[in-house]
């Protein structure tokens, strides 16, 4: 596993601990050096609480006199309270540009959102339809005294959104964001709008802890709603969520395109879900998907949660750890650590390392599974060691679970099947459960199974009136990991290959290479050329 990306979460909390850009006059907001204009000089107070609605009301005049003209707005140091405004927001970018909202070259300043929710809809800072170039960068935000907050958690802190016309080319940078009730940071954009040509980087979240908050856990930390084209994240750590740290859960059709997140950690052991980063994209009722298309999730270290891809067409996830155990919320849950459904189409896995250790609820490692008339086809998996120290109750008992999916291609992966009860369980299952089984290619994987062998390191069932076909398994070495290497099955009325191709695999002390079972007993019999292997069915052991 690679352990090195847990010292991300150290490396963002330097990053956002307040110290200064390396280019303090510069950002998105314009290439050209940048004037700075203090906002005490408008009248803003630091250190008082009694100043929120004057600290607003200067803010925002700044905002409107010095749109366009390059300018950095300079925080004072200390912490800066601010109130509700008229609407739903405190300081407000809408159809600005060219500016930047910076704390103070000492590194102190702290934007506080305290006073009455009024029982709805409040965001902190909102950078709005039309803004153009802007910045967000070197201070820390956090609600504080809050009365009366949304029954649904939604008061924000920062929130980019779009309704009728594209916000684009916002930077965030060097934030540190402490006890949220709401999303400390949501991107929202509603059709025909989008948010576009987002960066955000060197931030660390703490959300954790707001007396307002149900379980003292805010809703989200990074929520990604919809509505956006070539967003990047990176250099970053997060904690502090009660739902998710990374949430992505579209609630309507709009763009989503080009989201890019690497070089962080998610944290969520002080989660009270076990979801802890979700990415896809929207289905309507008619079943119609608008996936999240053309994205990445690269070196990013998943702590106590789960990986849920939903809808996406194009994803690459790389180099990336997910760690479970019994201190977290994965230790009541059985839900897999990988989870993929619904219509994913084109998706990449490469190198991914995942260990559900002793004290995780007994679920699989990866499960690929189908949605109501959307599938999972072209599955590119390629490298990684896969580890599990506890047994999988659901999936058919498998560790690895493929239902209804199609061209699965899986490479070079390292299976560590260490639960302490193997007897009747599986390495790997492929299920015809509600589309037919086809394109399966397995190739140079590595099977162990410390604790006693497996029923079968791969079990392919035909189920339900359908068909398991063109299956290709070679070069697997599972030496002693499983009573069979591969388990053949069908029920009545289903159909499975009746030649699939069994090449170079090393199944040795297993019982036989293969064996088929109920309906395709009879109907069975793989191209074989053995490596080193039991007998075939039916041979005694020497």
């Amino acid at each position: 596993m690679r352990w090195r990306w847990l010292c991300l979460g150290c490396l963002a909390a330097l990053a956002c601990s307040g110290r200064r850009a390396a280019t303090p006059d510069r950002t998105t907001a314009g290439a050209r050096e940048m004037q700075v204009v203090s906002l005490a000089s408008y009248g803003v107070v630091a250190d008082d609480p009694a100043s929120a609605a004057q600290n607003r009301v200067a803010i925002q005049q700044a905002i409107g006199e010095q749109s366009g003209k390059h300018v950095v707005l300079m925080l004072p140091p200390g912490a800066i309270y601010l109130d509700r405004g008229a609407g739903y927001v405190s300081l407000r970018f809408a159809g600005v540009s060219d500016l930047v909202l910076a704390g103070s070259d000492t590194g102190t300043s702290r934007i506080v959102i305290e006073g009455d929710a009024r029982g709805g809809y409040w965001v902190g800072i909102e950078i709005f339809d039309g803004a153009q170039r802007i910045g967000l960068r070197d201070f820390s935000i956090e609600h504080g005294r809050f009365d009366n907050p949304s029954p649904g958690q939604q008061n924000h802190l920062i929130q980019l959104s779009s309704q009728h016309q594209i916000t684009s080319d916002i930077e965030i940078q060097n934030l540190r964001f402490g006890p949220c009730v709401g999303d400390a940071l949501r991107i929202l954009g509603t059709s025909p709008g989008y948010v576009s040509h987002v960066k955000i980087h060197d931030f660390a979240m703490h959300t954790n802890g707001h007396p307002s908050a149900p379980r003292r856990g805010s809703r989200s930390g990074l929520s990604l709603q919809r509505g956006f084209k070539d967003v990047e994240v990176w250099d970053f750590y997060i904690y502090g969520a009660k739902n998710s740290p990374v949430d992505m859960e579209p609630s309507a059709a709009a763009p989503m395109e080009g989201l890019d997140i690497h070089d962080g950690v998610i944290d969520n052991s002080g989660g009270t879900t076990a979801y802890a980063l979700s990415l896809g994209g929207w289905e309507d009722a008619a079943r119609k998907v608008t996936p999240l298309t053309h994205s990445k999730l690269r070196r990013v270290a998943v702590i106590e949660g789960q990986i849920t891809l939903v809808d996406t067409e194009g994803l690459e996830v790389s180099d990336v750890t997910i760690y479970a155990s019994g201190r977290g919320p994965m230790a009541a849950s059985a839900v897999p650590m990988m989870y993929v459904f619904h219509q994913n189409t084109n998706l990449r896995l490469a190198r991914v390392d995942m260990i559900r250790d002793v004290g995780a609820g007994s679920g699989s490692l990866l499960v690929v599974s189908h949605g109501i008339d959307t599938y999972p086809s072209n599955i590119e998996i390629e490298g990684g060691t896969w580890t599990s120290r506890v047994d999988p109750e659901t999936k058919g008992n498998a560790y690895v679970a493929f239902e209804s999916a199609q061209g699965v291609r899986m490479r070079d992966v390292q299976l560590r099947l260490e639960g302490p009860a193997p007897a009747n369980k599986y390495g790997i299952r492929f299920r015809s459960s509600a589309r037919d089984v086809r394109d399966v290619d397995l190739q140079g994987l590595r099977m162990v199974s410390p604790n006693g062998k497996l029923a079968a390191g791969v079990w392919l069932a035909a189920t339900n009136q359908r068909t398991v076909r063109d299956v290709r398994i070679s070069g697997v070495r599972a030496p002693g990991a499983a009573s069979y290497g591969v388990m053949f099955d069908a029920t009545s009325g289903s159909d499975i290959e009746a030649a699939p191709v069994l090449e170079d695999n090393d199944f040795s002390s297993s019982i036989s290479e293969w064996t088929a079972a109920n309906a395709a007993a009879n109907r069975v019999t793989p191209t074989t050329r053995r490596a080193r292997a039991g007998p075939p069915p039916g041979e005694p052991r020497p």
